[in-house]
């Protein structure tokens, strides 16, 4: 076995086959933790973009803060790289939602609020 210390993240967020099957259906049916972990693994363990913001907006729309605070700033990362205002959309939306739930993300709704004032000038 190996110590924590040596332990790598990719050996963290392993799942196995059986595992896997089993949280893509309790994430499925609406458990947050479940579609977080899966998010985790794409992201961490298979390296697959488009499944990783698959499960964690299944984590977000569950009522998961962390997953909403991480998409706010996904989707505002997305928006600075792209230009796309609906990336800067959904970033709101997100960040909205996390600081509803009591997640401190002020510095980033302002950041926002300052790119869409930017957008109708």
């Amino acid at each position: 076995m190996q110590s924590d210390a040596n332990m790598s993240l990719n050996d963290s967020v392993y799942i196995s086959k059986t595992e896997l099957e089993k949280l893509k259906i309790d994430a499925s049916s609406g458990n947050g933790q479940a579609a977080s972990k899966l998010a985790h693994y794409f992201a961490f363990y298979e390296f697959n973009q488009d499944k990783f913001i698959f499960w964690l907006v299944r984590a977000a729309e569950s009522g998961n803060t962390q997953a909403q605070h991480d998409l706010a700033y996904i989707f505002f990362d997305h928006y600075q790289d792209s230009n796309d205002k609906n990336k800067l959309y959904e970033a709101e939306k997100w960040a909205l939602r996390a600081q509803k739930n009591g997640m401190p993300i002020t510095g980033l709704l302002t950041e926002i609020q300052t790119e869409k004032q930017n957008l109708t000038r």
